[in-house]
């Protein structure tokens, strides 16, 4: 382990400042003053997530389960699966993290005092910084991977004798994340979630307060980050404030200003713009193709963004939560210029970097004919697939929710308008279901491979989210073919056989990262979806 001199771009503070003063990592802090002992109760906070959010979906889920069983007795205490709903949608405000570990292990034991300025040996930081490169560095290449090793070479040759204190936080940051998404078998889950845990606090106890003061280049890179290290903790809801922070600190920075970045060398320019691009990725970059893979990847990626920002502007009220009239024409109308946005990007803007969509789900077959030659160029064609198939639901969720919402209504007059919206429901909903099935059978049989062929999957907590959400999707499809498919039930057949989905979607979750309790509390929702499924199908 070394310990580093630390240099501080703050004043300094009394000679006999302790380092807890300098990072909030210290579990002795005392409740008592002058007043006498407080002690604080746990704070909670029902947190917004949107109407095109996961939550937002499992309402519509609860509330037809609800609607269609009517006949159960009502009972004092909520079942299971609303106990877990209930428990998901009810997001805890984290504590410092003097008072507890804030990992993904719900039941790890808070660690005592951490050493802010401390590091794991050269061998184990050298092969974190490698592995965050080989993986999230890859896919948000907003730090310049030569310019970052040189830094660290340059600490090890001084003998860390002299180091700069946001970089020591921006360094433990990025060996948070490397070590949290580890594969498989490298490390056993609860190890590396606490290894993970050290660095995350680490980190904080060096940036927590100069990220809510100071602007640098650094300081926004470092909570970018820390974004996406909080996305894997049972506290993801705090990926929100680190995001808008590290947006605030972007534009005090000139970032986001052509104008600003112009007065950098090219380098340092491309950095700039790069981080900007990691702030705001809704936004369509002007600038030239990059001759590297990983720069078509980002191209592409963004692009992908920007769609996503026009589908939750046109069909999600920009995700804001306002009451908005808008006639089934109108909604229909937003869902297929979603569609053709989609497809212009897959089919025209997507190739030319030499990127690509399967047409159907990655079988086994498939990975096996994948050569080691080419992991980077797999891997980025695997995460657009999902990611394409996970914006489509997207497109067409709002049909399932209408239909979801109407469960119980009373039949209307057929018209022929009303015939024709039906017909477009019925489209949307199978795009829905076939997106669904397309992203659970990738990640299924990526996840249930060995060895290198399991880097071809984004991180686990992405895969985590696009496996639940498909899940959802098809047990929401499910539950509509129970009422719609009387009436015609060839046009629902393929929903209908989409069924043993939500099982893979199961056994997948428990591939992804068995032991890790984030997934163990999504996959113990979807096992109780499929106990009540059957009754209500």
């Amino acid at each position: 382990m070394s310990i580093l001199k630390v240099t501080r771009r703050v004043p300094p503070g009394p000679r006999n400042q302790s380092i807890s003063e300098l990072g909030e990592v210290d579990v002795s802090e005392s409740s008592i003053n002058g007043i006498g002992a407080m002690k604080f109760t746990d704070e909670e906070d029902c947190g917004f997530f949107g109407p095109s959010s996961n939550i937002a979906f499992m309402r519509y889920i609860s509330q037809v389960i609800a609607k269609a069983s009517p006949h159960r007795e009502p009972t004092l205490s909520p079942s299971p699966l609303q106990r877990e709903y209930s428990r998901m949608i009810s997001v805890a405000k984290s504590r410092p993290p003097s008072r507890g570990a804030e990992s993904g292990a719900e039941n790890s034991i808070p660690s005592p005092a951490v050493n802010i300025y401390a590091l794991p040996s050269e061998e184990r930081t050298w092969n974190l910084i490698q592995q965050y490169f080989y993986k999230t560095g890859q896919l948000l290449p907003f730090i310049h991977e030569p310019s970052f090793c040189e830094t660290y070479f340059q600490m090890k040759r001084e003998k860390f004798s002299k180091v700069c204190r946001i970089w020591l936080g921006l360094l433990n940051i990025v060996l948070a994340i490397a070590a949290s998404l580890l594969t498989k078998g490298e490390i056993p889950t609860e190890k590396r979630i606490q290894e993970s845990n050290v660095y995350y606090q680490r980190a904080n106890g060096l940036c927590d307060r100069d990220s809510r003061r100071n602007a640098s280049l650094e300081i926004v890179q470092y909570l970018l980050i820390l974004g996406q290290y909080l996305q894997g903790t049972q506290n993801s809801v705090q990926a929100w404030a680190a995001h808008g922070l590290a947006i605030s600190a972007a534009y005090q920075l000139g970032l986001h200003s052509p104008d600003a970045n112009r007065g950098f060398r090219s380098l340092k320019c491309e950095i700039r713009k790069r981080t900007w691009f990691g702030c705001m990725l809704s936004l369509t970059p002007e600038t030239e193709s990059h001759p590297t893979l990983d720069g078509s990847f980002f191209t592409a990626a963004i692009k992908l963004y920007a769609i996503l920002y026009n589908v939750l502007e046109s069909c999600y009220g920009a995700n804001l939560g306002i009451e908005v009239s808008t006639s089934s024409i109108d909604a229909i109308s937003g869902i297929l210029e979603g569609q053709r946005r989609l497809d212009e990007w897959r089919l025209q803007q997507l190739p030319s970097p030499g990127l690509r969509v399967w047409d159907n789900p990655v079988s086994r077959e498939d990975i096996e004919k994948m050569d080691a030659g080419s992991v980077i160029h797999h891997r980025f064609n695997v995460i657009l697939y999902v990611r394409y198939n996970n914006l489509r639901i997207l497109v067409h969720r709002r049909c399932l929710e209408s239909l979801l919402d109407s469960f119980q209504t009373q039949e209307t007059m057929v018209t022929s308008e009303t015939r024709l919206l039906q017909h477009m429901r019925l489209d949307s909903v199978a795009s829905c279901v076939e997106s669904a099935v397309s992203i659970i059978s990738t990640v299924f049989n990526m996840s249930s491979g060995s060895g290198w062929r399991r880097e071809f999957l984004d991180a686990w907590n992405y895969s985590l989210y696009y496996t639940f959400n498909a899940a959802l999707v098809i047990f929401g499809s499910l539950i509509v073919a129970s009422k719609e498919r009387d009436r015609n039930p060839s046009a629902w057949t393929m929903i209908c056989h989409s069924r043993p989905y939500i099982d893979t979607a199961t056994e997948t979750l428990r591939q992804i990262d068995s032991g890790n309790p984030v997934v163990e509390r999504r996959q113990a929702y979807l096992s109780q979806l499929s106990v009540i499924l059957d009754p209500l199908s």
